[in-house]
């Protein structure tokens, strides 16, 4: 499984390292206190950082509850539900997250590896697939992900593999 590396954790952290230094900071023209207690989601993600997962889920269920369109909050919901082995509940979430762009390819890639887990190859092999058409691109994390031990020797693991080798090399070139 991923972790989720979202675009909001950055800001998500800064906010949180002035939340934890308390008093006041000057941000912009305003004057903003941060002695107040830091949201759910900052909690949250402090949780998931510290791989303290049943506080966390506690957390991003409070995320997702108040910001149902946060796809974010859902990818990572489903992400610590699957290392406390809760399936069900991660495949809910994370069907959730893949319904929002930004969370969509890392969202099925989880959801393949709940299939792989799960000992159902087809299912797998047709989430990695998708989870790769939308842009999931890790080929060195996949290939070393545990989650896929089941299905690693299936003839297809070498075709999907051989696929996203093939992306991450032309995607080199291109940069070079």
């Amino acid at each position: 499984m991923v972790v989720p590396q979202t675009n909001y954790i950055s800001g998500l952290l800064i906010s949180f390292v002035l939340v934890i230094a308390g008093g006041c900071k000057k941000i912009s023209s305003e004057f903003v206190s941060v002695a107040t207690p830091p949201s759910a989601e900052l909690r949250a993600m402090a949780f998931l950082n510290e791989e303290q997962w049943e506080e966390a889920i506690v957390e991003f269920r409070k995320v997702v509850k108040s910001s149902p369109e946060n796809g974010d909050a859902w990818l990572n919901l489903g992400y610590c539900l699957m290392h406390v082995e809760k399936q069900d509940e991660a495949m809910r979430a994370l069907v959730e997250a893949a319904k929002f762009e930004n969370s969509r390819a890392l969202a099925n890639y989880n959801i393949a590896c709940i299939h792989s887990l799960s000992k159902d190859a087809d299912k797998a092999f047709e989430f990695l697939k998708k989870a790769i058409e939308l842009g999931f691109s890790d080929y060195e994390f996949m290939t070393n992900d545990s989650d896929f031990d089941f299905i690693r020797l299936d003839p297809r693991y070498k075709e999907v593999t051989a696929s996203l080798a093939r992306e991450s090399e032309e995607f080199e070139e291109l940069m070079d």
